[in-house]
């Protein structure tokens, strides 16, 4: 019988389950749904001037969506690559906060603003602090700022259209 000493106890509060890297893509596909049924790119057309489509908007995540559960099942087979779920962690943090935000700036309605701040802040947020107790700075920040890339890059294409 082991006995649950303090020290084995805060290194399993510091490392995220196997399977954790699933949560993304699961709560992605409901993001895409409540943006997609909620209007975005029609929103996104009238409060910041973007012009896409919504089978752009659909091309555009499906092409996001299947790196994401690529790099999930990576990171899931992988222990030397858990890093991979980083970048989305930070990409997603960012996206809940944009979608709250810009629900503020224009007192409406963002489509995205309930699974951003559901489920993809909450998940974000418990995933950078869980990692960075546990992986090298060097390592977390590197994920982080390619996290920044990637909303960079998806943001750019969508004002691209």
């Amino acid at each position: 019988m082991q006995l649950a000493t303090d020290k084995t106890i805060a290194a399993k509060a510091t490392v995220l389950p196997r399977y954790w890297p699933l949560l993304y893509p699961l709560t992605y596909l409901a993001h895409i749904a409540e943006e997609y049924y909620g209007g975005f790119p029609k929103w996104s057309a009238r409060f910041l001037g973007l012009h896409l489509t919504p089978e752009g908007f659909l091309r555009l995540n499906t092409i996001a969506w299947i790196i994401m559960l690529c790099a999930s099942f990576l990171a899931i087979l992988f222990a030397s690559l858990r890093w991979l779920i980083l970048p989305f962690a930070a990409a997603t943090f960012i996206n809940g906060c944009a979608h709250a935000i810009a629900s503020l700036i224009t007192v409406s309605y963002s489509p995205g603003v309930i699974t951003g701040l559901t489920l993809w802040l909450p998940l974000g947020v418990i995933t950078l602090r869980r990692s960075y107790r546990h992986l090298p700075h060097w390592v977390f920040w590197m994920a982080v700022s390619l996290g920044v890339l990637l909303h960079v890059i998806v943001t750019a294409l969508a004002i691209a259209g």
